[in-house]
């Protein structure tokens, strides 16, 4: 049971010398609570002319330590080390940072707004999104073929950007907890707190039931792009069966991963086997491999 008591809706965070007020909680992550909250910004000259920025504010606050909050909205956190929790979002705040150097034209990844403590906890504002996540909205309804080829299309392009800009660029967490799909059903990636961009390889977060094998078991010599495409493969594969994904149901399945009721259309098997394999080397070795493929489903299908 989630126990944890989130900012109310008028309370404010100060960040780099601007006043971010809540309007809302928007989500609960594993490390963090997800808000929508709206920056005044006022011009300077004497023009008296205030805008309101509506952002994501996101707060670390982790599920699993104890803490409680004042009346002032600060975080008292009960014995516990959060300096683990604390690298998570300083090691996002420099992805962020980095793929923001980089981002001129990928509209689907939100642009840093601030960052910085506050209450005895951090705080990332990012260009605010309206939708849900990604895994409220499979919960809610079963898709047809077509609408979850569009919208895993719209993963695929989002992770070849990133594994583009730069070789050594690995997610590594991804799982429909981290998208945030509108109301037009288009996608975005909103949490970086896992991913590395070097070739100095570490697993700083991951979760199970969607992190290939070798980020499990921390071979970190095995780890590198493919990883990704295995995480995204599990997300498909939640896509397709309406089932949350499982390192033994793959492991068991022998690459019958959807019977014929739910593979009559488009041939999930195949395309799933080559990114849910276990040995990475068997797998795509590149999302834009992956890309083609599913472009060629479709029209094959028209």
């Amino acid at each position: 049971m989630d126990k944890r008591i989130p900012l109310k809706s008028g309370d404010a965070v100060h960040l780099s010398n601007d006043v971010y007020t809540i309007t809302q909680l928007i989500s609960r992550g594993g490390s963090s609570l997800i808000y929508e909250a709206e920056r005044r910004y006022c011009e300077t000259g004497g023009n008296n002319i205030c805008i309101n920025k509506r952002v994501l504010l996101k707060e670390l606050a982790p599920f699993h330590l104890d803490f409680h909050r004042k009346s002032t909205g600060e975080i008292i956190f009960e014995h516990a080390d959060i300096s683990a929790m604390r690298q998570l979002f300083d090691n996002e705040i420099n992805c962020l940072a980095y793929i923001q150097s980089k981002n001129h034209s990928n509209n689907r990844i939100p642009d840093m707004d601030a960052f910085g403590e506050y209450n005895n906890t951090v705080y990332i504002a990012m260009n605010h999104i309206k939708g849900v996540l990604l895994s409220s909205y499979l919960g809610h309804r079963r898709l047809s073929d077509d609408k979850i080829l569009d919208i895993f299309l719209q993963l695929l392009r989002i992770i070849s950007f990133l594994h583009i800009i730069d070789k050594n660029y690995c997610h590594l967490d991804l799982k429909p907890n981290n998208f945030i799909i509108d109301a037009t059903d288009t996608v975005f990636l909103i949490d970086f707190g896992s991913s590395i961009i070097s070739e100095n390889k570490r697993v700083n977060n991951y979760t199970e039931d969607y992190s290939a094998p070798e980020v499990v078991y921390n071979m970190l010599e095995l780890i590198d792009q493919r990883s990704d495409i295995y995480s995204l493969g599990a997300i498909l594969y939640e896509m397709v069966t309406g089932s949350r994904a499982s390192l033994d149901t793959f492991l068991l399945c022998g690459g019958d991963y959807c019977g014929k009721a739910l593979c009559a259309r488009y041939d999930y098997n195949a395309l799933l086997s080559k990114m849910l394999a276990e040995d990475a080397g068997d797998r795509f070795a590149t999302v834009e491999e992956i890309i083609k493929v599913v472009g060629a489903m479709k029209d094959i299908n028209k």
